[in-house]
C-alpha cells in the first residue's frame, strides 16, 4: 500500500455528497477524485484506504453531513463527533489548571461558576484541509494561565489523525496564539503542515 492509497478525513467532506456508510458493516467511505476510500480502522473515522471493491460499493448509502455536527446526529458524522470527544478526554490534566467549558466558551476555576442557562454554541474544528463546527457539552482541564491571558477563541485542530487545541486572543499589537498537544506541550503551527489560513 502506497501513501497515495491513504487519505485523511477533511472538513471539506462535510456539507458535501462524498460521504457514504456501508449498510452491512457500518464502515465509512469517502469519494475523492473518482476513487472510493474505506475507513481503515472501525474505531478511527479519520483514516481511509483506497478500495474500489465493487461488491462492497453496491452496499453503500450516500450521506450528507450537515454543519454544525451535534451529539445527536443520526449519520456517520456521529462517529467523528464521538472520536473527537474521546480524544479530548485523553488530554493530560495540567498541574496548575482551570476548566474550559465548550458549552459556554468560558474558563472557570470551578464548575459552579458556569451559568445555569441553556447554551447552543458550537466549536470550530479544523480537520486537515477544511473547517466544520461541532457542538460539545464537555469540560476540559487546561493550563490556568489561559484564563489569565483572556483567551477569546478556542479551536480544535486535527492534523492527519492527531488532535491539538489552538487558543487565541486578538491584541492591538498582534494576535496571541498557542497550540497544545495532548500533554499540553506547545506545538508550532508550521509543524502541523496545515495552511496558515486554517489557523487564522
Amino acid at each position: 500500500m502506497t501513501n497515495k492509497d491513504i487519505i485523511y478525513l477533511s472538513g471539506s467532506f462535510f456539507n458535501s455528497s462524498y460521504v457514504f456508510t456501508n449498510k452491512h458493516n457500518g464502515l465509512l467511505y469517502l469519494k475523492k477524485d473518482g476513487n472510493y476510500y474505506r475507513q481503515l480502522n472501525k474505531d478511527n473515522p479519520l483514516v481511509y484506504k483506497k478500495d474500489d471493491t465493487v461488491s462492497e460499493l453496491k452496499d453503500l448509502v450516500n450521506e450528507y453531513w450537515y454543519d454544525p455536527i451535534s451529539p445527536y446526529s443520526e449519520t456517520g458524522s456521529k462517529k467523528v463527533h464521538q472520536y473527537i470527544r474521546m480524544t479530548l478526554s485523553e488530554f493530560k490534566k495540567p498541574k496548575n489548571w482551570c476548566i474550559y467549558s465548550f458549552t459556554y466558551k468560558q474558563f472557570v476555576s470551578d464548575l459552579s461558576e458556569l451559568p445555569d442557562y441553556y447554551s447552543n454554541l458550537s466549536t470550530l474544528v479544523t480537520i486537515n484541509e477544511g473547517c466544520v463546527r461541532f457542538k460539545f457539552n464537555d469540560n476540559l482541564y487546561v493550563p490556568k494561565e489561559l484564563m489569565d491571558y483572556g483567551i477569546e477563541n478556542v479551536r480544535i485542530v486535527v492534523c492527519k489523525d492527531q488532535l491539538y487545541l489552538n487558543f487565541k486572543r486578538e491584541l492591538s499589537d498582534g494576535n496571541y496564539s498557542i497550540i497544545y498537544d495532548k500533554n499540553f506541550h506547545p506545538v508550532q503551527a508550521k509543524d502541523l503542515n496545515l495552511p496558515e489560513f486554517y489557523l487564522d
